[in-house]
C-alpha cells in the first residue's frame, strides 16, 4: 500500500515538473537576465 501511494506520488510529481519545468526555466533565465544587467551596472 505505501510503495503504492509513492508509485502514485512519483507519477503526479513528474507530471507536475513536465508541465512546470519550461515554465521555471524561462523564470530562472530571466532572473539572470536581470541579475547580469545588475552585476554590468556595478561593474
Amino acid at each position: 500500500m505505501i510503495a503504492t501511494l509513492i508509485n502514485a506520488f512519483s507519477d503526479v510529481s513528474l507530471k507536475i515538473s513536465h508541465d512546470s519545468s519550461a515554465r521555471i526555466t524561462r523564470e530562472i533565465g530571466q532572473d539572470l537576465a536581470e541579475n547580469s544587467h545588475q552585476m554590468a551596472d556595478l561593474a
